[in-house]
C-alpha cells in the first residue's frame, strides 16, 4: 500500500514538473517572438527611411532574392555600380539601425 502511494506521488510530481517546464518554454518562446517582431519592425522602418534607390536595391536582393546580375538588368546598371549601390545601401541601413538603437537608450 505504501509502495503504491509513493509511486503514485512520484508520478504526480513528475507530471507537475513536466507542466512547469512546458510553461516555462512557451513563455520564453513568446518573449523571443516579441523581440524578433520588434527587430523586424525596426528594420522595415529603417528600410523605409532609406534613399529610394538604396531601398529598391536592398529589396531586390534580400527580399526578392535576386542576384547581382539580375539586379543590374532590372536597374540598368553596370555590375560594379550595382555592387557599390548595394554596399552603400547596407552601410546606410546599418547607420539607421544604430541610430534607432541609440534613440531607445
Amino acid at each position: 500500500m505504501i509502495t503504491r502511494k509513493s509511486i503514485q506521488h512520484h508520478r504526480d510530481h513528475k507530471k507537475k514538473l513536466k507542466l512547469v517546464e512546458e510553461l516555462k518554454t512557451n513563455t520564453e518562446d513568446d518573449h523571443n517572438n516579441e523581440v524578433k517582431n520588434t527587430i523586424h519592425q525596426k528594420l522595415l522602418d529603417a528600410l523605409d527611411e532609406l534613399n529610394p534607390r538604396y531601398k529598391n536595391a536592398l529589396s531586390l536582393m534580400h527580399l526578392e532574392g535576386y542576384d547581382y546580375e539580375e539586379i543590374t538588368e532590372i536597374l540598368k546598371l553596370s555590375y560594379g555600380s550595382c555592387r557599390t549601390l548595394i554596399s552603400r545601401a547596407k552601410e546606410q541601413l546599418k547607420l539607421k539601425m544604430k541610430g534607432s538603437a541609440l534613440k531607445e537608450i
